[in-house]
Parts: C-alpha cells; structure tokens; sequence
C-alpha cells in the first residue's frame, strides 16, 4: 500500500502543478477529465442525486476514502516534497482535490497486471477502446518484465483496436470503474 501511496502521493503533486513538467505530466495532460464520469468522485450534491439506489451508498464511501487517505498522506508529506519555497505546498484542500484527480485517472486508465509489477500506467495502451469479450480484436499481457499487445483478428488500416477491459463486470462495474455504461 505505500508503494502505491508514493505513486499516487507524486502524481496529486504533479496535478497540483508542484513539479516541473515530466514525460508523466505531459502524458496525464492528454488524458480527458474522467473524474466526473465517476460517481465517487462528483462531489456531495451531486452524489444525492443517487439517493434511494444501490450506487448511493458506495459512491459515498468510495469518497470518504478518498478523502481520508488524502489526508493522511498530506499529514505526513515532508515539505521537501513540493518545492524549495514553503509557499509552495499546496492546503489540504488543493492536495485533496489533486489527489481525487489522481484517483480517478489511475482507477480509470491503470492495468491490473496480474503479476509483480501490480497496477501500472501504460501510456499508449490505455487509449484502446472497450467491447465486449465476443468483438475484441486485440489483447494484451504482462509480465514482470515486459507487456505485448496482439491482435487476435487482423485489424485493417483506420479500424479501432478493441478489447475487453474486464470480462467479469457487469454494467454498473463498467460504470463504477471506467465511468460508463457498457451496453453490450
């Protein structure tokens, strides 16, 4: 767990605008906002509106996780994190809305890789686009050392490379996860 708050913890500065700009910065700022596609991300007013259904009541948790381990982390961050000047770091508040930020691109856009290098950004693969198991025509593997990406059909010049981004969910895990809704 704190390999993956060290990751994340550097990627909320790096949202905060706290770090010079990276190969990392640069790839997130290509990515399109998804934290408001997710519901544990929107904020309280809007997660009312979710009242009365099954989402409700984990779109609140989910968010009060965030927020705690937000602050946790902000808690025992040396300065030395940010920059040299103490006007730098950023208030709880900024870090926390970074944070989120972070949350949803590395629960939206992260391969759970099934071997030691755990979840990881794959900048370029996380770009393929979803269909259900049945219409794929790529796939993709990890190791501990390397990933591929295959085509399991030929795919022709100007056609979307499609895969399937979890065979087990469901239509609200789609949601929940990716922030929308699979109709397949």
């Amino acid at each position: 767990i704190l390999c993956s708050e060290v990751r994340l913890t550097r990627l909320s500065a790096s949202q905060c605008g706290f770090e010079g700009a990276s190969a990392l910065e640069r790839y997130i700022s290509a990515i399109p906002a998804v934290e408001a596609a997710l519901p544990a991300f929107w904020d309280p007013a809007s997660r009312e509106l979710l009242k009365g259904s099954t989402q409700f009541g984990k779109a609140e948790e989910a968010a009060a996780e965030a927020h705690r381990g937000a602050a946790a982390i902000f808690t025992r961050l040396p300065d030395t994190v940010f920059a040299e000047e103490s006007s730098n770091k950023p208030t709880l508040e900024e870090f926390v809305a970074a944070f989120i930020k972070a949350s949803a691109l590395v629960s939206t856009r992260a391969f759970q890789t099934g071997c030691s290098l755990g979840a990881v950004l794959c900048p370029v693969l996380d770009f393929l686009n979803h269909t259900e198991l049945e219409k794929t025509n790529a796939g993709y593997r990890f190791t501990d050392e390397d990933f591929s990406l295959e085509a399991l059909k030929p795919v022709r010049d100007g056609k979307e490379i499609l895969v399937c981004y979890d065979k087990e969910a469901d239509y609200l895990d789609m949601w929940e996860r990716y922030g929308f809704f699979d109709t397949a």
